[in-house]
């Protein structure tokens, strides 16, 4: 079962990287599976690449809570954006373009994400007027268009202040930040070396604090950049599924 999110293909904005909201839209999806064929065991694991492995370990963290009419095995997260709570109070009007790639579209989409969601943040306050430009355009453009058509720029370049506020960084928080306890079923953690999307550096701390607070994480790196990782990851992942799903 493949799922897609709130908002692409539906009316309204789409909650990109909104966790909860991206865990609800998996299980559901499973949920749906199974009412279209009931033959489909109850069995299930999840797995996800980049924004798709951000929603791996949502999912994780509320699977078995939220759905425990499904017997929930275990996700494999590949390259998931994560820590991405602690850089919203340092980003301003003097952050400069930064050597990573899509850095400023990803980032907008989420400022564009927790502007439909939070309203009365009054988040346009924080903007250039070419920021809320970018801003409108992302409600209705992908990704893959959005550089071209939008001239999107540094991030330096939408804002007009901090975003320091508490009640934006608390709201923020809610929706991006990856739990680093709590998980009652295996995870495997994915990630390239030589990843330009989601830096290596991140993704080991946060893997680092899974291991301090005892769950049972599988990390593996690969000397590859973040689309590549997918496939040099299969082997590893593949065996991962196999012992979950083999377990009684």
């Amino acid at each position: 079962m493949a799922t897609d999110y709130a908002g692409l293909g539906t009316p309204g904005v789409h909650p990109y990287l909104d966790g909860p909201s991206e865990a609800h839209s998996l299980i559901d999806g499973v949920r749906a599976a199974r009412a279209v064929d009931p033959r489909l065991s109850t069995k299930w694991a999840a797995t996800g690449y980049s924004q798709g492995g951000h929603a791996t370990l949502f999912a994780a963290h509320l699977a078995n809570a939220t759905a425990p009419d499904l017997d929930y095995r275990g996700g494999v997260a590949i390259a998931p954006p994560t820590r991405l709570e602690r850089l919203l109070p340092l980003a301003g009007p003097y952050v400069p373009k930064v050597p990573f790639s899509g850095t400023t579209t990803f980032f907008a989409l989420i400022l564009t994400a927790l502007r439909a969601a939070h309203p009365e943040l009054n988040l346009d306050s924080y903007l250039t007027p070419h920021g809320v430009e970018v801003l409108d355009g992302l409600e209705e453009t992908c990704y893959a268009d959005a550089e071209q058509k939008l001239n999107i720029g540094g991030i330096g370049d939408l804002l007009s202040r901090p975003l320091n506020d508490p009640a934006l960084v608390s709201a923020f928080r809610q929706m991006v930040e990856v739990p680093t306890s709590g998980y009652d079923r295996p995870l495997m953690l994915a990630q390239g070396l030589n990843d330009d999307v989601v830096p290596p550096p991140l993704t080991a701390d946060f893997g680092a604090e899974l291991i301090a607070n005892g769950v049972d994480v599988t990390i593996r790196v690969y000397p590859d950049n973040h689309l590549d990782t997918v496939f040099s990851s299969q082997p590893d992942a593949i065996a991962f599924m196999h012992k979950i799903f083999d377990k009684p």
